[in-house]
């Protein structure tokens, strides 16, 4: 199932939220960045994964194509990004992936993944990572409410 909440801000590629359904847990959130905008399902994903009792860290995994997953999901137009915020560094390498090839996963590498702890992490999924992709302007504003009104299981 696929929704819309795109705005006027002018970027060179649309974002999409991936929600990952779960009945007996939290939905996890997932954002791609699409290698193009005719193909929103094969691009880079940026999240994070792991569990509440040993922490999280943060994936980024590029050329991700979303056909060849099994689980059930929901796709989320949310916005455009700039071209700035997906231009590759010069310095990167690809010989280490865990490095950010851009703007964009430079930004979602900065903020801290939530740690272990005994109680449900509120934050466990991406659901910051917008709110700071459209504060630097790297994402158009609408991410927020698209995000706000994405399916929580």
């Amino acid at each position: 199932m696929m929704s819309s909440s795109t705005s006027t801000f002018q970027g060179v590629r649309r974002a999409y939220l991936v929600v990952f359904h779960s009945p007996l847990f939290k939905a996890h959130l997932v954002l791609i960045i699409p290698n193009s905008n005719s193909n929103y399902a094969v691009g880079t994903m940026i999240h994070v994964a792991g569990s509440v009792s040993a922490g999280f860290n943060h994936k980024i995994r590029r050329r991700y194509d979303l056909g060849q997953t099994h689980r059930n999901y929901t796709v989320i137009e949310i916005g455009t990004v700039t071209a700035e915020a997906i231009q590759t560094f010069p310095t990167f390498n690809p010989q280490y992936p865990a490095m950010a090839s851009n703007q964009m996963e430079q930004v979602a590498l900065s903020i801290p993944a939530p740690g272990p702890s005994l109680r449900s992490p509120n934050t466990g999924n991406i659901s910051i990572l917008p709110f700071d992709f459209v504060a630097l302007g790297l994402l158009s504003p609408g991410a927020i409410q698209a995000l706000q009104n994405a399916p929580q299981h």
